[in-house]
């Protein structure tokens, strides 16, 4: 039960987060989440993945259930159904896969990552864990992408 009550409350506090990285500053027109998308933006774009999916892999750190939800605040959109529409219109199919890649490799929810730590009692391990998963994670998608390009895919 404590492992649920902690990944109810990290949930909470992820929909409450990509709310305001969205949102905020106000008096601006370039949010939190979009200069976050934009700093990792060279890295990602290599394996296909664009700033708003970037913003989504962050909030999906928090916990993977609010990925696709974020995608509807990132893309500002009133029906978390058109999600998949937008996402047609803006991604191809490569890029899509290779999201998906990396979102199925890379390291797990925050939850996850705070039972690694409680388990090991290791920072270092705990570290490895969700280094190694971004790693990997980055790595095949980005292999997946640029292989696929190649082969005239894209």
């Amino acid at each position: 039960m404590d492992c649920l009550q902690r990944a109810g409350g990290l949930i909470v506090i992820g929909v409450l987060s990509v709310w305001l990285l969205t949102h905020l500053p106000g008096n601006e027109n370039v949010s939190y989440a979009t200069r976050i998308g934009e700093f990792f933006a060279p890295i990602l774009n290599l394996a296909g993945i664009p700033k708003e999916l970037t913003i989504a892999l962050l909030f999906g750190f928090i916990a993977k259930e609010i990925l696709v939800g974020s995608l509807a605040t990132i893309y500002n959109l009133t029906d978390p159904n058109a999600v998949q529409a937008t996402l047609a219109q803006t991604i191809s199919p490569i890029q899509a896969y290779s999201f998906m890649l990396f979102c199925l490799l890379y390291t797990p929810c925050l939850a996850t990552v705070a039972t690694i730590r409680s388990e090991s009692k290791s920072i270092q391990f705990t570290f490895l864990s969700v280094t190694y998963g971004l790693i990997w994670a980055w790595v095949v998608s980005t292999l997946f992408y640029q292989g696929a390009r190649l082969l005239g895919l894209s």
